[in-house]
């Protein structure tokens, strides 16, 4: 059961930016957050693929319980009786967290720690660090707007979502911010996510994807 739950929720967490993405993409009310998330949400994608799922498999496979793949619906149907919000809003304020919140913490490890030597990424790779900082904010900027403009704040409920969500969001960066950390330093060793022989592929089909999925909501709109 514990090799289920921890298979089950690898799956969920590789897929979730496209559950965001879809539900931005359903939603369809900031047009200039939706082009940003077309042009440069795939580099977010593979992004949190290649980060977050190595951290999630050094970090988390020996410490998941059985009761694991039950937490996500349990949350969206506490959304549901807060804000009577759709389970893609669900999904969309899953993605913003988990995924904007490795962004965020990968831009303070870049910008602000040093590894082992007492290099920072800046004495390492020059400019490069805020190029990289540059796109990632873009490309998570329209997740964020997008949720943004879904919260109802005439309303008790709105509020203390949004409460909730902040302190979610701050803690995901805590965490973010301490293993990648430990990573810079080397006392946590990644898999690589994308290796094997499939790798290149599994990477050029999704940016392709990518790309296809807003045509097609485009064609069925």
């Amino acid at each position: 059961m514990k090799n289920f739950a921890y298979k089950t929720s690898y799956f969920y967490y590789a897929i979730l930016p496209y559950l965001g993405y879809l539900a931005v993409l359903i939603m369809r009310e900031n047009y200039p957050a939706d082009g940003l998330i077309i042009m440069l949400g795939w580099v977010v994608l593979l992004i949190h693929q290649t980060m977050y799922l190595a951290v999630f498999e050094a970090t988390a496979k020996r410490e998941y319980t059985f009761a694991l793949p039950f937490v996500p619906p349990l949350l969206i149907a506490f959304n549901q009786t807060t804000l009577d919000l759709s389970i893609w809003n669900f999904f969309l304020e899953q993605a913003v967290i988990e995924m904007v919140g490795l962004m965020v913490g990968l831009a303070i490890v870049f910008l602000f720690f040093k590894n082992d030597e007492g290099h920072t990424a800046w004495r390492d790779m020059g400019c490069l660090p805020l190029i990289f900082v540059g796109l990632i904010g873009a490309g998570s900027w329209g997740f964020v707007a997008t949720w943004w403009n879904q919260q109802l704040y005439s309303t008790e409920a709105a509020y203390w979502n949004i409460l909730s969500f902040a302190v979610a969001f701050l803690i995901e960066i805590r965490a973010n911010v301490l293993v990648l950390n430990k990573v810079v330093k080397g006392k946590l060793f990644l898999s690589e996510v994308f290796g094997g022989e499939n790798g290149i592929g599994l990477i050029l089909g999704q940016i392709v994807l990518w790309f296809v999925l807003p045509a097609i909501f485009y064609w069925l709109g």
